[in-house]
């Protein structure tokens, strides 16, 4: 746990459990959506939260970390987000395989 989740409010604690939460659902929708489609999911449903705003989500090789357009890229795929909750900006990110 970052301590920059200490700073958080209880209900601001509470609306970020949504962040783990959607990467883990979206694993599941990989290869279903397209990139951008999977991109704008992630973004959606994180936004949905008023206590929640999505600075970015990108997926990325996981070699280079250069931004993927297509599944069928090489290499291993991670999903990379940055989100503000008040004035704390929160990071994670999940691996999706090839």
């Amino acid at each position: 746990m970052s301590s920059r989740n200490m700073r958080l409010t209880p209900a601001q604690r509470n609306s970020s459990v949504l962040i783990s939460q959607t990467l883990f659902e979206s694993k599941k929708l990989n290869r279903t959506l397209t990139i951008d489609q999977l991109i704008a999911w992630v973004i959606e449903r994180i936004n949905k939260n008023v206590e929640l705003n999505v600075e970015y989500f990108e997926i990325v090789d996981d070699v280079h970390l250069i931004p993927i357009h297509s599944w069928d890229e090489h290499n291993d795929k991670v999903g990379c987000i940055a989100v503000k909750v008040g004035n704390i900006r929160l990071i994670d990110n999940i691996r999706y395989n090839s």
